[in-house]
């Protein structure tokens, strides 16, 4: 199973936006956002490239043209890709730490077998 980008998941959203009243959309993007914060807040780099993007995100949308382009999402797109990047990195740092665990107690069993012998 292949990872999903950052792409994917705006695409997604956009998609699933469009089905929607003009009046709904905002308050969609809103909720699906505060929605994978509350899944993404137990990671500290999530949380992180959700803030980082989001300022970037603010600056593009009221940057005249970049503006016109995000249709004033810019900051929904950059907290959204920011959290992505940033959960991967807590993912790589949460395997790194159970890799170590193991092999940790797989030490600590050999040493105690060792041991009894």
């Amino acid at each position: 199973m292949s990872a999903v980008t950052n792409e994917e998941i705006i695409d997604l959203i956009r998609k699933a936006q469009e089905t929607l009243p003009e009046d709904k959309q905002r308050p969609f993007v809103e909720s699906v956002t505060n929605r994978l914060g509350t899944v993404l807040s137990e990671n500290k780099k999530a949380l992180l490239g959700a803030g980082v993007g989001w300022v970037a995100g603010e600056i593009a949308d009221n940057i005249p043209v970049l503006g016109w382009l995000t249709g004033d999402y810019g900051s929904v797109a950059g907290a959204l890709i920011g959290a992505w990047i940033g959960h991967g990195k807590d993912e790589k740092e949460k395997k790194t730490r159970e890799e170590i665990g193991r092999i940790v107690g797989d030490e600590l069993k050999k040493a105690q077998r060792q041991e009894k012998t």
